[in-house]
């Protein structure tokens, strides 16, 4: 299938939402970051590998990936979100149009959510939100025991900081180290001052027998290298899949 440049000039409230509430200045206009949007949908999300699943996305926003799921023939897109604008608002995009498919966002902290429901997903989307719980190893584990697929995505250091390999490989970052010049937004926001590497997350999922997949961080990088490389406000995309059954 065929997407425009942007998708979300045909729902350019959902990008208006996000790009206000993230104080998204590096993007000169909501295009900008409709197209964006759209370019990481088509690989995070492509519609081959999403259609007729049962998605959770963790950290919802402005429900602009749960448009995405639903237009492109996913089961069921249920968003998990706290904040009460989000909340409000993608309830009321996604019913202006959605009506008749099968959504729902529900305001809950994202962790325990996961733990506490008996249900299982086909695709777990856990995007900027994994640095706002100071035990990874949990978020991770509660994930994957809920889930075959769990796609992680988040911020990462400064370019300078992954060069050096030793670096690359510890476990956690400095939040107000690696990004001193939003460091106090990152305070009021109520975030730890660790955020988990790449080779962290791999290895969590390594341990718990789930293969790792670096297929949508290369696709990402290349499509989107202003985003995705190691530039100061970069970040990472890792694919954790419960192996296949041998028969």
């Amino acid at each position: 299938m065929t997407e425009s440049v942007n998708f979300y000039d045909r729902f350019p409230e959902f990008i208006s939402l996000a790009r206000l509430r993230l104080r998204a200045c590096q993007w000169s206009s909501a295009g900008d970051l409709g197209e964006l949007f759209t370019s990481r949908c088509q690989i995070v999300l492509a519609p081959d590998r999403i259609k007729g699943l049962d998605i959770l996305d963790l950290g919802s926003s402005s429900g602009a990936m749960g448009a995405w799921a639903l237009e492109h023939g996913c089961k069921s897109w249920t968003g998990i979100e706290l904040d009460d604008d989000y909340i409000s608002s993608s309830r009321d995009l996604l019913s202006q149009h959605y009506p008749d498919h099968n959504w729902s966002v529900i305001q809950h902290d994202a962790l325990s959510y996961v733990e506490q429901s008996d249900r299982r997903w086909d695709m777990i989307l856990a995007a900027g939100i994994i640095y706002g719980y100071p035990d990874s190893v949990r978020f991770i584990q509660s994930c994957i025991a809920k889930s075959d697929w769990v796609v992680i995505e988040c911020a990462q250091p400064w370019g300078p900081a992954l060069e050096d390999q030793s670096l690359r490989d510890t476990a956690s970052f400095s939040v107000f180290n690696a990004r001193p010049t939003i460091g106090p937004s990152h305070r009021q926001w109520g975030f730890p001052s660790q955020i988990p590497s790449s080779t962290f997350v791999a290895q969590v999922g390594d341990a718990y027998g789930f293969e790792v997949h670096w297929d949508l961080d290369q696709q990402l990088r290349s499509c989107l290298p202003r985003h995705f490389n190691n530039t100061a406000r970069g970040r990472y995309c890792v694919s954790l899949k419960k192996p296949s059954e041998i028969s």
